[in-house]
């Protein structure tokens, strides 16, 4: 498949595996990536995205699988994984894969999954929306179109709004439609059933991201033991609207797990 990679910090330290979400790549972490020096820091383009091209074989059970290679060529064996969004999806499933490599996640802003029928079949027309945009708008029309959605709060607004427009606007609509069915939220079967079995070290999320606040509450709920943090006036994507805080909420679960490595 040749995936694309970036790494950063220190190459002995504990390695974490950075996931993007949905139109990113591996420099949508350069904004957090001096706080992590400590550690040794990996970050792909996921499939579709960035350098990393599509295949027709690679699908959610075939890139774990792919990423796990690479990363052991690399003398990576075992990793925490902080996902975004679709990255962190992908954490979750390359956890229940894989545990003997994902020996913690922390997610941000990303779902364990659509428990009914009824949220499923919606999710799905969602995503048909969006795939009728992708193949619709300009792509700078559609990063705006995508960015209006209530998970995003305030961003548009964000000083640094228009350098994310224009880089995220470089997709192939046909890729980005892929995409979003290959890696959607409605393709996988939920793991809100086995949450607790996964190493789930920390869950971030924006305080102005209403539907993901309310996946905080419930993680809060149901698993107690799993730290939760809701960041103030910052909403979906946090690491870009709110690094700093950002990062320090991860370091601080990072460091609460003093055997990881």
């Amino acid at each position: 498949m040749g995936v694309n990679w970036r790494e950063w910090g220190n190459p002995n330290g504990q390695p974490l595996i950075f996931l993007h979400g949905f139109l990113g790549d591996c420099t949508d972490w350069e904004g957090i990536a001096p706080a992590f020096s400590e550690y040794r820091c990996v970050a792909p383009d996921l499939p579709g995205h960035g350098e990393t091209p599509l295949s027709e074989t690679m699908g959610w059970d075939q890139l774990p699988i792919e990423l796990t290679r690479d990363l052991n060529a690399k003398g990576i064996n075992h990793a925490v994984v902080i996902g975004y969004s679709m990255g962190g999806r992908i954490a979750l499933h390359w956890a229940h894969q894989d545990p003997n490599f994902v020996q913690g996640i922390i997610l941000e802003s990303a779902s364990p999954g659509i428990d009914t029928e009824i949220e499923r079949r919606a999710r799905h027309l969602f995503d048909l929306q969006v795939e009728k945009q992708l193949g619709t708008l300009p792509p700078l029309e559609f990063i705006d179109w995508w960015c209006e959605l209530p998970m995003f709060g305030d961003i548009k607004i964000h000083p640094d709004y228009p350098a994310l427009r224009e880089k995220r606007s470089r997709f192939l609509p046909e890729d980005m439609r892929r995409v979003m069915r290959d890696f959607g939220a409605a393709t996988r079967p939920s793991v809100w059933p086995v949450l607790g079995q996964l190493p789930i070290i920390g869950f971030v999320t924006g305080s102005l991201d209403l539907k993901y606040k309310t996946v905080a509450h419930r993680i809060q709920t149901e698993f107690p033991n799993i730290p939760v943090e809701i960041l103030e006036n910052a909403a979906h994507n946090c690491h870009f609207e709110a690094p700093d805080r950002f990062s320090r909420v991860v370091l601080q679960f990072l460091r609460a797990v003093p055997d990881l490595g």
